[in-house]
């Protein structure tokens, strides 16, 4: 009996350990996650409605109603074009914390428009 009953113990505590150690993998995964989602770049097409050395702010269509996004301009962010307010350009962008930095934009010149 004492041979089931150590036996018993032994599955108990591998039991326990991984009920212990799932939320932290979890936790992980979710990080891991998170972090990737943040990381990957997208874009976005609008027009132009302001421009200052640092930033951009473009309005684009959410679902029929317009809605401004600043982006922040870098001495790394690409320029394709002379932005203007009012010309049409298309941004591509990554989450930085708070901030959305432009990494490249694209404006359409006035035959695409």
């Amino acid at each position: 009996m004492s041979r089931y009953f150590g036996f018993r113990i032994f599955l108990t505590a591998i039991l326990a350990v991984a009920l212990l150690a799932a939320p932290a993998w979890a936790c992980a995964a979710e990080t891991a996650l998170a972090q990737q989602a943040q990381a990957q770049d997208r874009t976005v097409a609008g027009k132009v409605t302001a421009k200052a050395a640092d930033s951009l702010t473009l309005e684009i269509q959410e679902r029929g109603q317009p809605r401004a996004i600043k982006f922040e301009m870098t001495k790394d962010t690409v320029v394709e074009g002379n932005i203007a307010e009012g010309a049409k350009a298309s941004v591509t962008y990554r989450a930085d914390g708070e901030k959305l930095v432009a990494l490249r934009v694209v404006v359409q010149s006035a035959a695409e428009n």
